[in-house]
């Protein structure tokens, strides 16, 4: 009999509507469902689960495990529900819970291999990738054949740089399950690493030919496009980065630019990182001058460009007011495909774009000028949370430039590296000149006139580069072998979007020797 609370209700017939939702994967539409059951039977454990379980496709993290406590409390030996709560507590980085989870269910379940698999990923996680493999590999002895197991495995040996190593695993996984588009696009992330991108584009292809929806492989495709400089297809490629990349809701409701006829009011923003908003900006002064024009960047850029480009209107992104105002919308990086489709269009590449403070460089200059000295900005290190580690480089790697006479080098480093500095000065007696109270990340403006100051840049892949290049400025760009070299510096000695900055490339992964030494010869070369 149907209590007061649930007289006008079908639960059979709600239910039946919620699977519906479910079997067709709109979780969206099925949580509103479920809810619904749930505020009528909060104590039905079967609902708990399936509400958990629909909270976790949704990445509602938190309320998935609310939900599971709830179920828990109703009935504890739960084996399925305790796998799905270990997996929610792991993406809640609650790793030890999650690890405490799992080894209750080995209690009872000591031969499932997946329990095995995700405590390897719990693992992967916590970055002890030595229990990590401990553990995949007890369930690859297990399943020698099982290329989801394999492949978990080749994804720790990427993480820990093994790429040869997790290359052999992709392809044993692929070899076992052929027709799987994840297994090649994760193939060509790896050959791309290690630096074979014809055959990096080749396993993307055929990730994309067996999955049209793998957005990722796209967009990973279009990056080496446009490092092999096949602009047309590669800006088309890159498209895709919106597939899993969720537009600004500022901009949503403006009409997206797609031809440059028939828009008389647009409104352009810059996405992505400083260094991508600074490279895109190169080819503002392309667009045609009927467009009335509002560029919405990073706030730090925002004095840089409104000096730089006086008959664009520059705003801060977080300004984007009257979105009626707008006949059409773009983002910076989309401009591509109509302003450098082709090498051809790199003839218009301006030397310099970005426009320094003199007044500002000047002062800059006559604090740091030291009689029959040329200064030398110095920068080594990117912050950049994925690729950093293999852009940066330390002091100590960079001794044989800081040793050469008759050049006064300048810190133009962001971020807090005294420590670092100290103890080379104490070792070395080589100290860096520097601007006291400039914060060299958040006041670009500042950091612009300090390059513009400066003779000549020795730097790695980061802001600094970016800058210096925008500046014409002359300068040694230190680029990383594979692992987080970027498609914008191609395999040229010479940067295409920056004339001005020479690349000096690793000849194998964390090596930096002969990067330094080459540069040492030549700015031996070409200043003394």
């Amino acid at each position: 009999m149907k209590n007061e609370k649930t007289k006008d209700v079908d639960p059979k017939k709600l239910s039946e509507e919620g699977f519906a939702y479910l079997s067709n994967n709109n979780f969206s539409e099925a949580k509103i469902i479920f809810e619904k059951l749930i505020s009528y039977f909060p104590k039905n454990i079967q609902l708990l689960n399936i509400l958990g379980f629909i909270y976790l496709q949704l990445d509602s993290y938190g309320q998935a495990l609310k939900v599971y406590d709830e179920s828990f409390l109703l009935n504890e030996k739960q084996p399925e529900t305790l796998f799905n709560r270990a997996i929610v507590k792991s993406k809640l980085k609650k790793y030890e819970d999650a690890l405490s989870d799992y080894d209750k269910l080995l209690e009872e379940e000591p031969n499932n291999l997946n329990i095995y698999v995700n405590k390897s990923s719990v693992y992967e996680d916590m970055n002890d990738y030595v229990q990590a493999l401990f553990f995949i590999n007890y369930a690859i002895s297990k399943e020698p054949k099982n290329s989801k197991f394999i492949a978990n495995r080749g994804n720790i040996y990427n993480e820990t740089e093994k790429f040869d190593l997790a290359m052999k695993d992709y392809l044993l996984a692929i070899q076992l399950d052929p027709k799987n588009a994840e297994l090649y696009s994760s193939l060509g992330t790896i050959l791309t690493k290690l630096g074979n991108y014809t055959a990096a584009i080749e396993a993307y292809n055929q990730a994309i030919l067996l999955d049209k929806q793998m957005f990722k492989a796209h967009n990973n495709l279009s990056i080496l496009l446009l490092a092999r400089k096949e602009f047309k297809l590669g800006w088309k490629e890159y498209e895709y980065r919106w597939k899993f990349t969720e537009k600004p809701s500022l901009v949503k409701k403006i009409p997206e630019y797609s031809d440059l006829k028939g828009i008389d009011n647009l409104l352009i923003w810059g996405e992505q990182g400083i260094g991508d908003q600074i490279i895109y900006s190169s080819w503002l002064n392309d667009i045609p001058e009927n467009l009335k024009v509002t560029l919405a960047i990073d706030s730090r850029l925002n004095s840089i460009f409104k000096r730089s480009f006086p008959k664009i209107n520059v705003i801060n992104f977080s300004n984007i007011q009257d979105k009626h105002s707008y006949t059409g919308q773009i983002a910076l990086a989309s401009m591509g495909r109509f302003l450098r489709g082709s090498l051809n269009s790199f003839k218009n590449q301006p030397i310099a774009f970005l426009k320094p403070d003199k007044n500002q460089a000047e002062k800059y200059r006559n604090t740091l000028f030291k009689k029959n000295k040329l200064i030398c900005g110095i920068s080594w290190k990117s912050s950049n949370k994925k690729t950093g580690k293999n852009k940066s480089l330390t002091l100590n790697d960079l001794l044989e430039v800081l040793k050469i006479e008759n050049i006064s080098f300048v810190d133009l480093q962001y971020g807090n590296n005294e420590s670092e500095k100290s103890s080379f000065e104490e070792k070395h007696s080589i100290s860096l000149n520097s601007i006291k109270n400039l914060d060299k990340f958040n006041d670009l403006n500042g950091l612009l006139s300090l390059i513009e100051a400066c003779d000549f840049v020795v730097t790695s892949s980061n802001i600094t580069a970016h800058l210096a290049g925008s500046i014409g400025k002359k300068t040694f760009l230190m680029a990383p072998y594979s692992v987080g070299q970027l498609w914008y510096w191609h395999g040229d000695k010479q940067s295409i979007w920056y004339p001005s900055i020479t690349i000096f490339r690793q000849s194998r992964l964390g090596y930096w020797k002969d990067v330094v030494n080459n540069i040492k010869k030549e700015i031996r070369l070409n200043f003394l």
